[in-house]
């Protein structure tokens, strides 16, 4: 036997089977300030029922209005050893596109303290963006001021499958289990005794859900089992869906999902559904398999078509409630291999308007990227793909890498859109050879654009405002509700014409804040020449380059609460003939004004020195976890050149793509807008309160000053 620790966010539900082990102890409060509730635990596992982590059910709140978790240490059974290859990186080393075994743990830091990223840096690895080793990728600085180093542990015995939540997870073919986690990309919980149960049982087959795997660690979110095995010899049954499609390590399966509502229709053209893992029709609590009757309107092609009810799904598990029909699969051999065989049309001096929609970028560097990029794209139904060649700045420096990025459009609708593309002075130039530009799918291949929940991660909407005139600062004010935190959110609400700042969430309860400014085109560097206490200063790429101040997730400035208002101050200040110096920084009620930091941008254009524009914020789901989020934006000021400050009253707020889990409207005060995004598709009654939803979405509002 050994022991783990293992966390549960405040509202995550344990199922009847209990936790992943014997309970040892058990603390509850928000990481820092924490209460015994070791034998209230061992009750409720004593019970047989689900219950939730909540003031509730501990009978106290030990930390008023802070984000709480449950901190569960446990007795489990022993893990196998396998035999492992240590690579290591050091800090802004870029990680390859694979590697050769899959990742079983992953340590950040030097000799004198090393911390566990496993997640962040399987995260980074399965990322679009830069696969650069650095303080913000992997979450946190062990070791501030000091060099460090990430180690990677993988196995190449060792396979890797993922199972999206309500898909069939087959026992035969896990000859040895190595591991197995249950959540979302930022926040999954270790199930290895629950999944080792089910692997030694008798049964072919187990459905990875949280009542099968002991708890519901992200309450609302689509949830994947990631399983660590390895598997049986050559001749034994074996698993399709364990086949490799994307490169994690070893390579995880791709499983799509598709969700819709009662009275909607699930169409799937010929070429998609391989074969069906798992479904479930009905809502919360009630749920049914309706596997049987979905099979049988499956065609031998691929094609799947059914409109979501209770006769065409064989009974009504919820009455008078709406509900959905949740659908996973393995995709078409045919799709496959059309991917690899098929005629590609590429357009070399074209691009695409604005408003086709991108999704599931990545890397575009080598042969095996390009391969890689036709088959995801006809796996997830795009009729083509934009293939970039990445850019250098003034510098010599790499600005952004090459990159891949998916056009949820036909093929004809991308022809429509095709214009020549702008000329790019600072072109990279790193993947000639691959044809940069657009590439459609093959004309035989049928698109499939509707949207999945958990396939892509949850939109990103903005809002803008609007002052006129000219204007030296700027005051914004923001509040997250408490429904509105998830994991892995950037609530950015001090964004400018070069730089943004904003506070963020990451996994375990860790939060930060930020600032950054972009370097001019024409000028030197940007500098940092001041910051608070706990701030780290640090050059940026992949996203244009710049300087930033990330502060230590560790440190009690850094915390903020849910449902507490908070303001960001901007000031814009010239600084000789050449440059101005943008100063951040926070009011807190609970401490008062906090300075972030000072950054100072050479710029030769003599118009720009002291100057703000393009005022705003987003919310960003940086980790992928496709989670509900949500914030309210406003008030906002403006301070004029004679020191007045004045309400802002117009913004704008808008999302670019056409995913049915974002909303935006003004709040009941009239002062405030809200953005919502991610999560399943957004029920016509919730779309009612704001913006409605399921389509690109760009409002104009008029706020109370």
């Amino acid at each position: 036997m050994e022991e783990q620790t293992v966390e549960l966010p405040e509202w995550a539900w344990v199922g009847p089977a209990g936790p992943n082990g014997a309970v040892v102890r058990a603390e509850y409060g928000d990481g820092t300030t924490m209460v015994d509730v070791v034998s209230i635990v061992g009750a409720m596992i004593g019970k047989g029922a689900s219950w939730q982590v909540s003031n509730d059910t501990f009978g106290c709140d030990p930390c008023p209005g802070a984000a709480k978790l449950l901190r569960l240490r446990l007795r489990c059974e022993k893990r196998p050893k396998v035999e492992t290859e240590t690579l290591e990186f050091k800090e802004w080393d870029s990680l390859p596109g694979t590697l050769a075994g899959t990742l079983l743990a992953a340590t950040y830091g030097n000799e004198t303290r090393r911390v566990d990223v496993t997640a962040a840096a399987e995260a980074l690895l399965r990322g679009a963006g830069p696969r650069q080793v650095t303080n913000d990728a992997l979450g946190c600085d062990p070791c501030p001021g000091a060099s460090k180093v990430l180690r990677l542990d993988i196995s190449a015995a060792v396979q890797c499958a993922e199972f999206t939540e309500w898909s069939d997870v087959p026992c035969s073919h896990i000859a040895q289990l190595v591991d197995a986690r249950w959540g979302t990309a930022e926040r999954s919980v270790d199930v290895f005794a629950h999944v080792m149960r089910h692997v030694s049982g008798d049964a072919a087959s187990f459905q990875a859900s949280n009542e099968s795997l002991g708890c519901d660690p992200v309450p609302g979110a689509q949830k994947i089992l990631r399983v660590k095995y390895i598997g049986k010899a050559v001749g034994q049954s074996s698993c399709s869906a364990c086949a490799p499609e994307r490169p994690i390590g070893g390579g995880c399966s791709l499983i799509v999902m598709v969700e819709a509502w009662e009275g909607e229709r699930i169409s799937l053209p010929p070429g998609s559904v391989g074969a069906i893992t798992g479904c479930s029709y009905g809502v919360g609590a009630s749920w049914v398999d309706p596997r049987g009757f979905l099979e049988a309107r499956l065609e031998a092609d691929g094609a799947l078509d059914v409109l979501v009810s209770n006769d065409a799904l064989g009974g009504d598990p919820a009455p008078g409630v709406p509900k959905s029909l949740r659908v996973s699969y393995t995709i078409h051999e045919s799709r496959r291999k059309l991917a690899d065989e098929g005629e590609w049309e590429i357009h070399t001096a074209q691009d695409v308007s604005g408003d086709v929609e991108f999704c599931m970028s990545g890397p575009a560097k080598t042969e095996e990227d390009l391969a890689h990029a036709r088959r995801r794209c006809l796996l997830l139904g795009c009729g083509g793909f934009r293939l970039t060649t990445g850019t250098v700045n003034q510098f010599g420096e790499e600005d952004g890498p090459p990159g891949c990025e998916q056009l949820r459009f036909t093929q004809d609708l991308i022809r429509a859109s095709l214009r020549p593309r702008a000329a790019q002075p600072h072109d990279s130039k790193q993947n000639a050879a691959l044809r940069p530009g657009i590439h459609i799918a093959p004309k035989q291949f049928q698109t499939d654009t509707v949207w999945r929940p958990g396939n892509d991660a949850a939109p990103a909407p903005w809002i803008g405002f609007r002052p006129s005139g000219r204007f030296c600062a700027v005051a914004t004010q923001m509040c997250v509700p408490p429904e509105g935190v998830a994991e892995s959110t950037y609530y950015m609400f001090g964004g400018f014409q070069c730089g943004y700042g904003g506070i963020q969430q990451f996994s375990e309860g860790k939060q930060t804040i930020t600032f950054s400014v972009w370097n001019a085109p024409q000028g030197d560097k940007a500098q940092t020449v001041g910051a608070g206490p706990g701030a780290t200063a640090s050059h940026f790429g992949g996203e244009g380059m710049g300087v930033g101040v990330t502060y230590d997730p560790s440190g009690e400035h850094v915390k903020w609460t849910a449902g507490t208002t908070y303001t960001w101050l901007l000031r814009a200040t010239p600084d000789g003939e050449d440059a101005t110096v943008f100063t951040a920084h926070i009011f807190k009620p609970e401490q008062g004004w906090q300075f972030i930091a000072s950054h100072r941008r050479p710029d030769p254009l003599a118009k720009q020195q002291g100057k703000l524009e393009a005022l705003g914020g987003f919310l960003e789901d940086a980790g992928h976890t496709s989670q509900r989020r949500a914030a309210e934006y406003g008030p906002c000021w403006v301070q004029r050149a004679d020191s007045s400050w004045e309400a802002v009253t117009q913004c704008e707020a808008g999302d670019g793509c056409s995913r049915p889990n974002k909303a935006a409207g003004v709040t009941e005060d009239g002062r405030r807008v809200r953005l919502t995004a991610g999560g399943s598709a957004m029920p016509p009654s919730e779309g009612a309160i704001f913006t409605p939803s399921g389509f690109k979405i760009h409002g104009r509002f008029s706020l109370k000053p």
